[in-house]
């Protein structure tokens, strides 16, 4: 992210660099369809409703869950020997333990091996899709992603929880950012569940070795409710440790 009020995008390792005043999902989009791409890096103003005072950079592999394109696997284990201060792993809540998920989880807990000072941050998505109400509740959910990351080899793994998309929902609320009919019911539901103090989940990380407290920084222009969704969204206690 920085400063510029447009975005630029070099595709792969061209110099043709393309501007964009407003860079959308579909435009994204078209270059992950593309055949012929396998790189793209993109900089641009962060419209976030919450930050920290660091200038970030994110690598973004693919994901491990496409066993039909072998390319992935290949594009994942380079950027593991890449230069990089941290490792974010996205877990999905509920479909745990995938062959290719632990296959990946290897290659980084050799990574991390051989480069002991690389700390590895767990992120635990969709976790909204768990009702503390039952018997598959978000504490236990906790215990079986702690125990889970134990067996492939992470003695004290950081593990953070979160619902991406309460917080990806809030933001197209604070930025007026168009929602179909679909959204905005979420949205509503969210405020009435989320909002929970049983849902906050920032209370549900598992500290590892390291943790840090980067300060949070809210918009200005957000109400009471929607930082305390932030909040229980899980997002901030993540940008925390960025």
């Amino acid at each position: 992210f920085t400063n510029k009020s447009h975005f630029t995008m070099k595709e792969d390792y061209s110099d043709i660099v393309k501007t964009y005043e407003s860079l959308t999902p579909e435009i994204v989009e078209q270059y992950n369809n593309s055949s012929s791409m396998s790189k793209i890096r993109i900089e641009g103003p962060s419209k976030a409703a919450v930050t920290i005072n660091k200038k970030l950079t994110f690598v973004d592999t693919p994901g491990p869950n496409n066993s039909s394109d072998n390319s992935h696997r290949k594009t994942m284990k380079q950027a593991l020997h890449g230069d990089y201060d941290k490792i974010l792993y996205i877990l999905n809540s509920t479909q745990l333990s995938t062959t290719d998920d632990m296959h990946l989880l290897h290659d980084i807990h050799e990574t991390v091996r051989k480069n002991p000072t690389i700390p590895v941050y767990f992120i635990v998505n969709k976790v909204d899709e768990f009702d503390n109400n039952s018997n598959e509740n978000i504490e236990i959910l906790r215990q079986n992603v702690h125990k889970y990351l134990q067996e492939q080899g992470f003695e004290s793994p950081t593990i953070l929880f979160v619902s991406a998309l309460t917080a990806k929902l809030v933001q197209n609320e604070i930025n007026n950012q168009p929602m179909s009919r679909k959204e905005r019911t979420q949205l509503r539901i969210f405020y009435d569940m989320m909002l929970d103090e049983d849902y906050n989940l920032s209370q549900y990380t598992v500290h590892g070795n390291e943790k840090i407290a980067n300060p949070i920084q809210f918009n200005e222009n957000l109400t009471d409710e929607q930082k305390k969704l932030l909040i229980h969204s899980g997002i901030t206690e993540i940008l925390s440790y960025l």
